[in-house]
């Protein structure tokens, strides 16, 4: 898929891998493209899970930003923690 061709960051491709491992339906939304910090390495890509209604971002070292519809956000560091 071309869209793959978005991922930067390792923990991008763990939460692609996991997703698509688990079935769960998603598409992903590209913010723009900019020079990564090495020292902070951070996604640009948001992964929109409608099912769950929440986007999910790989906000570096800290682990997933995860945001719900309503606005609300939380940090989550295992990829396996972003569906609870």
């Amino acid at each position: 898929m071309l869209e793959e061709l978005l991922l930067e960051t390792e923990p991008e491709w763990r939460l692609y891998e996991w997703l698509n491992a688990n079935q769960v339906a998603f598409s992903l939304d590209p913010a723009q493209a900019l020079l990564m910090d090495p020292d902070d390495p951070q996604g640009r890509v948001w992964f929109v899970i409608e099912q769950e209604g929440i986007r999910v971002r790989y906000a570096g070292p800290s682990g997933f930003l995860i945001r719900g519809h309503s606005g609300k956000e939380r940090i989550e560091a295992n990829v396996d923690g972003i569906l609870q």
